[in-house]
C-alpha cells in the first residue's frame, strides 16, 4: 500500500501530519486542540467570535421577517383589488338593471340577460367580501328580482315597481356604504 502524507498549512511552514493511518486519527487530535483552545479564551475572545454569527443570525431574521411581511402585504393588495373588482361590476349590474326598470317598456331580453349577470357577479361578491357585505348584496339581488318582476308585469306586486325600486335603491345605498368601510375609502 503505497503512503501518502498529509500537510496542514500554518503561518510558520507545512506541519508533517503522517501517513494514512495518522491522517485517520487527524480529526480526533484537531478536535482535541480545539477543545483545548476554547477552554482558554478570554471574554473579549468569544466576543469576537460570536459578533459576526450573531450579525448573520440576525441578517437571516431580518431578511425572513421582510419576506413575511412583503407576502402579507402583496396578499392583501391583491385580495383589495378582487373585492374593487367585485363590488364595482356588481353594482354595474344592478345600476344597470335599475334604469332599464325604470323605462315605461322593458324588454324581457335585455332585463332577463342583466339579471344573470347580477346574479353571477353577486356571487364572484360573496366569495371575496366579509358576511356582512355578502348579506346586503343577497338582500338587494332579492329585491332587485322583486323589482324586475314587478316592472315585466309578472307575480302578485306587478302594480308596486317604483314601490320596488326605491327600496332596492336604499339597499344599494347601505351597501355601497358597507363597500366603502370595507375598502377604506371613508
Amino acid at each position: 500500500m503505497a503512503c501518502r502524507k498529509f500537510f496542514v498549512a500554518s503561518p510558520r511552514a507545512f506541519h508533517f501530519l503522517g501517513t494514512e493511518t495518522g491522517g485517520r486519527d487527524l480529526l480526533g487530535r484537531l478536535s482535541l486542540r480545539l477543545s483545548l483552545y476554547l477552554e482558554s479564551m478570554t471574554f473579549e475572545q468569544w466576543l469576537l467570535l460570536a459578533v459576526p454569527f450573531l450579525t448573520g443570525g440576525f441578517a437571516l431574521a431580518g431578511s425572513w421577517y421582510g419576506s413575511q411581511l412583503g407576502r402579507k402585504n402583496e396578499h392583501h393588495q391583491w385580495l383589495r383589488n378582487q373585492k374593487q373588482v367585485a363590488y364595482s361590476e356588481f353594482l354595474g349590474a344592478f345600476d344597470a338593471l335599475y334604469l332599464e326598470t325604470g323605462l315605461p317598456t322593458v324588454d324581457d331580453v335585455s332585463v332577463q340577460d342583466i339579471l344573470f349577470d347580477l346574479v353571477s357577479k353577486q356571487g364572484r361578491l360573496s366569495v371575496v367580501a366579509p358576511s356582512e357585505i355578502a348579506r346586503l348584496s343577497d338582500r338587494l339581488t332579492d329585491e332587485t328580482w322583486k323589482m324586475v318582476q314587478s316592472a315585466r308585469g309578472n307575480g302578485p306586486d306587478a302594480g308596486e315597481r317604483y314601490g320596488f325600486r326605491e327600496k332596492a335603491q336604499g339597499t344599494a345605498k347601505e351597501l355601497v356604504a358597507a363597500v366603502r368601510l370595507d375598502l377604506d375609502v371613508a
